[in-house]
């Protein structure tokens, strides 16, 4: 009894599309808003959000857990050398929703610290959740030395873990749902 090969591709491939492997909501996609920069006290800040996709949005309608990494990075740049990187941040926030009883909770861990707050509706909770405002850099302004830097901020959706005999059969799956980054405009420190 022999299968064809066509066979077992074109089973693949039903496999991955209902695995979710393939983004089809072709146009749609999450999107960083600017990247702003700001002074304050010799030290350094950052503001930006993310603009959710309809995918995004319905999967916590439907009460799937959402898991988003921000890496938030400090770059100095050089004219021939390939731009450095000084130091960065990252923030974990989870969101999860019960649609039936209608509860969001959403918590967010930023340098040890956990912080979980409970959301009367989902539209608040994306609010709070997608969006970093005065975001400290460590450190102060003269920690670093005079010269051209940026801020790249990366945001990553993570995918809920597969049971351990499934992931390993389909390691080749990617483990994000999305990446996305944003580098802000450039600026100059100077010390006096």
């Amino acid at each position: 009894m022999k299968i064809d090969l066509t066979f077992k591709m074109q089973s693949l491939l039903v496999l991955l599309l209902s695995l979710g492997v393939f983004n089809t909501d072709i146009g749609q996609c999450n999107e960083l808003g600017p990247v702003s920069v700001s002074f304050h006290n010799n030290r350094l800040f950052v503001e930006t959000s993310l603009k959710p996709d309809a995918r995004l949005i319905e999967d916590i309608a439907q009460g799937i857990t959402k898991e988003l990494v921000f890496y938030v990075d400090l770059f100095r740049v050089w004219k021939i050398w390939p731009d450095e990187f000084v130091r960065g941040i990252k923030i974990k926030r989870t969101m999860k929703s019960n649609p039936i009883k209608r509860e969001y909770l959403a918590t967010s861990e930023h340098e040890r610290v956990i912080t979980e707050r409970r959301f009367k509706d989902a539209e608040s909770m994306l609010q709070w959740v997608l969006s970093l405002g005065n975001i400290a850099i460590p450190g102060t302004l003269s920690d670093h030395e005079e010269g051209t830097y940026y801020i790249k901020v990366s945001v990553e959706s993570i995918k809920q873990k597969m049971p351990p005999a499934v992931g390993a059969l389909l390691f080749f799956l990617p483990n994000k749902e999305f990446s996305v980054s944003r580098n802000s405009e450039i600026f100059n420190i100077t010390n006096p």
